[in-house]
């Protein structure tokens, strides 16, 4: 049987979703052609289907009709675009809204905010779920009333945003309103694509939407149209959702939110100074306070002591840098205030089960 040769239109390119359809591609033998590189007056029925992000631009549409009508499968990985009745395999967008909402809840947050530059259907599904979740309607923002919203929200303040390029957005307009992010202003995108998230002067948090996923599935599907253009239970409006995989926690959400502006200025003191040696001691010192009232201030508030917040700080601080596999474990706990990589070990294994090393393997 010869290999398969299949077209993708990606719009954007987003990594993940080409390493799940190359991945399936590997191993099942296809040639694959991204369609900026065919040409206008290629013969189309070279190809025996495509995959594609429709987002209804004109040139793509056109695309998909003329493969349609040559009796080529095409395969949509987005639901942004239902004018041309086909199959989808896409992420679960409502659960991805709910996933927003529970990691804002859960460090604290209790006032809540949405932020899309732009409308579409995805975000509106989205959006739906971020709602669900918090049993509530929080407000939504768009780019031209973003810095009133963000001025006039009470604090501290969570918003879940469309997208990575929404999040930055969000966090660059914090900082000319000279609003402190996370602890002013925890800001989560949906997304996760690593290039978007990691290179910024701030790391944000994402929900995970298993991208490579939903891409390799959606190659599956492909593949048996190509085989079986029939296929029982596949119509042109067959809808395959697949489940985000969680929240990829960063510096945008790295905090845990108080609405006691005391609390909630030690528990940014301690994030600051997580490469250094200190303990509670220290921060009484800091903040001009008797150890005891700080000790019983603080425990009252948060539900446990000062000491066991820098541990906890420092433990999730440990675990960022461990997803960075090019990352030494001297470095690492250097970086966490660990003296040395034996305590830094030693730590990890007491709060976790597993050394750093085993940590790492598991996660990835």
């Amino acid at each position: 049987m010869s290999a398969k040769s299949v077209m993708f239109m990606l719009d954007p390119f987003i990594l993940p979703r080409l390493e799940g359809i190359a991945s399936y591609a590997r191993e099942h033998g296809w040639k694959l052609f991204p369609e900026d590189r065919v040409s206008d007056d290629s013969d189309l029925r070279l190809f025996d289907g495509a995959i594609c992000s429709l987002r209804g631009k004109r040139h793509q549409l056109n695309r998909v009709r003329a493969l349609r009508a040559l009796g080529r499968p095409v395969v949509d990985l987005t639901m942004e675009c239902r004018t041309i009745p086909m199959p989808h395999v896409s992420s679960d967008h409502e659960e991805c809204g709910r996933l927003a909402a529970s990691h804002l809840m859960s460090i604290g947050i209790e006032n809540f905010a949405w932020f899309a530059s732009a409308r579409s259907n995805v975000q509106s599904v989205r959006y739906r779920g971020f709602a669900e979740q918090l049993g509530r309607r929080p407000v939504k923002i768009d780019l031209s009333s973003l810095q009133d919203w963000l001025m006039k929200l009470p604090k501290p303040l969570g918003v879940a945003a469309y997208s990575e390029t929404d999040a930055g957005l969000v966090v660059d307009e914090c900082a000319r309103l000279s609003l402190g992010v996370p602890e002013d202003v925890a800001v989560i995108a949906i997304g996760n694509d690593p290039f978007l998230c990691e290179n910024r002067s701030m790391t944000i948090s994402s929900v995970d939407t298993n991208m490579s996923v939903a891409a390799y599935e959606a190659a599956r599907l492909l593949d048996d149209l190509m085989r079986n253009p029939r296929k029982p239970g596949t119509s042109q409006e067959f809808v395959k959702l697949v489940p985000p995989c969680g929240v990829v926690s960063r510096s945008s959400t790295d905090t845990l939110a108080h609405k006691d502006p005391f609390i909630r200025d030690i528990l940014v003191d301690i994030h600051r100074n997580l490469s250094t040696c200190f303990g509670a001691a220290e921060i009484a010192d800091r903040f001009k306070i008797a150890r005891k009232t700080l000790d019983r201030r603080f425990h009252a508030a948060v539900g446990h002591s000062i000491g066991r917040e820098i541990v906890n700080q420092r433990i999730k601080l440990a675990k960022r840098l461990l997803r960075n596999e090019d990352m030494p474990l001297k470095e690492i706990a250097c970086e966490c205030g660990f003296c040395n990589q034996a305590f830094l070990t030693t730590m990890f294994k007491r709060e976790t089960g597993l050394t750093p090393s085993r940590w790492r393997k598991s996660d990835r």
